[in-house]
């Protein structure tokens, strides 16, 4: 008996070349629509794009400025070698809190400009030592053991110990 056409197998033809492109370039694709773009999630984006649902403001306590991080809750606890107890913990006590959308952390000026390399770590980047983040590795290390976060406290030290090699 013939099945109907509908529930028929059919052979998986991947995308044509063109059409993948514009997927990447936002190009209006063979059916005439432009696709969503596909940017990873990150809190460096405009808050209402990236649909931010979560504040962190950084006051530094040296000199006085506030930072305001516009980040996602779903990130911040994070699961496996990018996990925050810290953050775990936190959000397990706010759970019956309706207004629990903010935290306010006060630190020293130093370690208040290592907080966004501490961002991009939980949010996925991988180079947490790049050239213009060295200067914040200590800073950084300290915020890893802070926020309870054993998978970048191994990350810092495996770049310091790669570092002190060149010594030996």
């Amino acid at each position: 008996q013939a099945r109907p056409e509908q529930y028929q197998s059919r052979e998986y033809a991947p995308p044509q070349q063109g059409n993948m492109e514009a997927l990447y370039l936002g190009q209006q694709n063979a059916l005439g629509s432009t696709p969503i773009s596909l940017s990873p999630l990150s809190w460096r984006l405009d808050p209402r794009e990236s649909l931010s649902d979560w504040q962190i403001k950084v006051v530094r306590t040296d000199s006085g400025p506030e930072d305001l991080y516009h980040v996602h809750r779903a990130v911040l606890p994070a699961v496996g070698p990018r996990q925050s107890e810290y953050f775990v913990d936190l959000f397990q006590e706010q759970t019956h809190d309706p207004n629990g959308h903010r935290l306010r952390l006060e630190m020293p000026d130093d370690i208040a400009g290592a907080f966004p390399v501490l961002l991009d770590y939980m949010y996925g980047e991988d180079d947490i030592a790049s050239v213009r983040k060295r200067k914040h590795a200590f800073f950084v290390y300290d915020q890893a053991e802070f926020f309870h976060m054993p998978g970048l406290e191994k990350a810092v030290a495996n770049w310091f110990r790669r570092r002190l090699q060149w010594f030996d």
